[in-house]
C-alpha cells in the first residue's frame, strides 16, 4: 500500500463539502477511509485547539494518516516526517485506563528511533474529552506541541524507513539484543503473551499450547515469557527439542535455565527430582518429541505442574515423530491453544516462493527478483563450488542432515560438510540462506515436489528437511540447482511477476 502526506484541514473538508464520488476517491488517496468516526471527531477537536492557539499553517500539513508498519500490525495515527524531526501524534477520544498511555508512548518512541536513527523523534498524545496533550508521559501545553510540529512534513517513501528488519530479533542469533530488550513484539504476539500470563497466574496444573508456522515468532514469545517470569523471581525451566545452539548457550551463561531435551530426559525421567515449588515448564519445538519425552510430560501434568508447549506441525523432520503422532498428542493436552499467524520474519517474496516450490499449483507472485535467486549448474561438484563462494560472501549454507550409522542416501552427494544442518538450525533464522537441490528431487504429476531414488524407511524426510532449511531465510534465499534443469524449468510454472 502507498501512503501520501495530507493536510489535517483536508479531513474536515472531506467530511463536509465533497460529493459522494469525490469523497470516495479523496478518502482512498489520503487513507482517510481508514478513520473511524471517533478519530475524525478527535481530529476536528485537535484542529479547533490549533486554531485557538493561532497555529501556523505548517502545523496542519504533512501527515501520514493511520500508517501501518509492514508485517508488524503497528499503526500510527498521525505521523509527520521532516528533514531533522519525526513526530507521532496519537489521537484518543478519552484517556486510556491504567498505564496504557505510557506504554504506547514508550513503544512508539522505540519504533521511531529505530526507523529514523538520523532524526530527533517525538511522541505526543491528544485526548479529546480533556482537550489536553501529553508528551514524555506528562501533560504539556498546546503551545509547546505547536512548536514541535512547526517543521515542514516531507512526503517520503515511508515503508523504506519502517523495514521490519529494524524491529525484529532472533533471540538465538542475536542474544545480545534480546538481553538488552532491543526488540518489539507485534500486537498478536503481545496478546498471546499476556493470555499465557493470565492463564498461569496463581494457578497449578495449567497446560497451554501455542502453534505457528516458521517466521511467526514462537521463540521470541517463549523466551519473552521466560524473561518476564525471571524478572518476577519465578522459577521456569525451558526445554528445547534438540541440542543447544550457541545463542542458547550464551543465554544460559546469563542465568536462563535452558536445557536440551536429552538433558530433560536424564534429569526428570525417573520422576524422582521434580520441583516441589511453583514452576513453569516451557517446551519449544515440542512437535519433535519422541514417546520417551511425552511420557515424562504426561507425568508432570499428573503432578499439577504448569507448562506451555510451542510447536509447528509442519516442522517434523523424522518419520518417528510422524509415526508417534506427536502433534496429535500435543493437541489432546489442552483446549487452551493460541495460534501465531502473522509471518513477520520472512520476506513475502521468499515465503511465497517456498509455498510455490513445494506445491507448484500455488501461484507465486514475484515483486522482487532480488529476494529469491538461483544458480543453475551442471553437476553437484559445481554446486558445491557455488555454495563455497556464497559462504565466503557471508551467506548461510545449510546442509540436509546426512544419514547415520554408515547408511547412504541419494542427497548425501550434496553434503558440503558445513556445521549447519537441518537439525542444528532449529529455531534459528538468517538474513540470507542458500540451499542445494539435485536430481533427487522432481515434480509429480499433480505438481507437488517429491523425491526419487529414496528408500521408504529413510529416518529423516528430505522434503521436510529442505522446507526447514528454506524457511530459515529472513530476507533472501538462494537456490542452487545442480544437474536438474528439468525441475528448474518447472519452478516458474504458475508464476506472475509484478514490479
Amino acid at each position: 500500500m502507498s501512503y501520501f502526506t495530507s493536510n489535517l484541514m483536508s479531513i474536515v473538508d472531506e467530511q463536509l463539502i465533497f460529493d459522494t464520488d469525490c469523497k470516495s476517491i479523496w478518502s482512498k488517496y489520503n487513507n482517510f477511509d481508514s478513520l473511524k468516526p471517533k478519530e475524525v471527531e478527535t481530529i476536528i477537536g485537535l484542529i479547533n485547539r490549533f486554531k485557538l492557539e493561532d497555529a501556523d499553517r505548517q502545523v496542519y500539513n504533512g501527515y501520514f494518516v493511520n500508517y501501518t508498519v509492514p508485517q508488524m500490525s503497528k499503526e500510527f495515527d498521525l505521523l509527520k516526517v521532516g528533514e531533522r524531526y519525526v513526530v507521532d501524534l496519537e489521537l484518543k477520544f478519552a484517556r486510556p485506563a491504567g498505564d496504557k498511555l505510557k506504554k504506547q508512548q514508550m513503544e512508539n518512541l522505540h519504533y521511531l528511533m529505530a526507523a529514523f536513527d538520523d532524526r530527533e523523534s517525538h511522541v505526543i498524545t491528544y485526548i479529546l474529552d480533556e482537550d489536553k496533550f501529553f508528551y514524555n508521559e506528562s501533560e504539556v501545553e498546546a503551545s509547546a506541541v505547536i512548536k514541535i510540529l512547526g517543521f515542514k512534513g516531507r512526503n517520503v517513501l515511508i515503508d523504506d524507513y519502517f523495514n521490519p528488519k529494524k524491529f525484529l530479533v532472533s533471540p538465538y542469533n542475536n542474544p545480545d539484543k534480546f538481553l538488552a530488550n532491543q526488540y518489539l513484539l507485534t500486537s498478536q504476539q503481545n496478546t498471546i503473551l499476556y493470555d499465557l500470563i493470565s492463564k498461569f497466574d496463581s494457578k497449578r496444573g495449567e497446560v497451554a499450547l501455542v502453534s505457528g508456522d516458521a517466521g511467526t515468532g514462537k521463540t521470541l514469545v517463549a523466551l519473552t515469557l521466560m524473561k518476564m517470569y525471571m524478572n518476577a523471581k519465578k522459577k521456569v525451566v525451558f526445554v528445547f527439542g534438540g541440542n543447544l545452539n550457541a545463542g542458547q548457550r550464551m543465554l544460559v551463561t546469563e542465568g536462563y535455565n535452558i536445557i536440551s531435551v536429552s538433558t530433560f530426559v536424564n534429569r526428570y525421567g525417573s520422576m524422582q527430582d521434580l520441583p516441589v515449588d511453583d514452576v513453569l515448564f516451557i517446551f519449544e519445538e515440542s512437535q519433535r518429541y519422541r514417546k520417551n519425552v511425552t511420557d515424562i510430560i504426561d507425568g508432570l501434568i499428573e503432578r499439577n505442574l504448569n507448562m506451555v508447549l510451542f510447536y509447528d506441525p509442519k516442522q517434523q523432520l523424522s518419520k518417528y515423530e510422524i509415526n508417534d503422532d506427536t502433534v496429535g498428542w500435543i493437541k489432546n493436552l489442552s483446549d487452551f491453544e493460541r495460534t501465531l499467524s502473522q509471518k513477520i520474519r520472512n520476506n513475502t517474496d521468499v515465503a511465497g516462493f517456498v509455498k510455490h516450490f513445494f506445491d507448484n499449483s500455488k501461484r507465486w507472485h514475484v515483486t522482487s527478483s532480488e529476494a529469491v535467486t538461483f544458480e543453475v549448474v551442471d553437476s553437484v561438484e559445481e554446486g558445491k563450488e557455488a555454495a563455497r563462494e556464497l559462504i565466503d560472501e557471508g551467506v548461510k549454507f545449510i546442509d540436509l542432515t546426512p544419514a547415520r550409522l554408515g547408511r547412504y542416501l541419494p542427497t548425501d552427494n550434496m553434503k558440503l560438510g558445513v556445521e549447519d544442518t537441518s537439525h542444528s538450525v532449529l529455531g534459528q533464522e538468517f538474513d540470507h540462506v542458500a540451499v542445494m537441490i539435485d536430481n533427487s528431487f522432481k515434480y509429480s504429476t499433480d505438481n507437488k515436489l517429491t523425491t526419487q531414488g529414496y528408500p521408504s524407511d529413510t529416518p529423516y524426510n528430505p522434503l521436510k528437511m529442505l522446507y526447514q532449511n528454506m524457511t530459515r531465510a529472513r530476507f533472501k534465499l538462494t537456490v542452487i540447482v545442480a544437474n536438474n534443469k528439468e525441475l528448474f524449468a518447472k519452478i516458474f510454472y504458475n508464476t506472475e511477476v509484478t514490479r
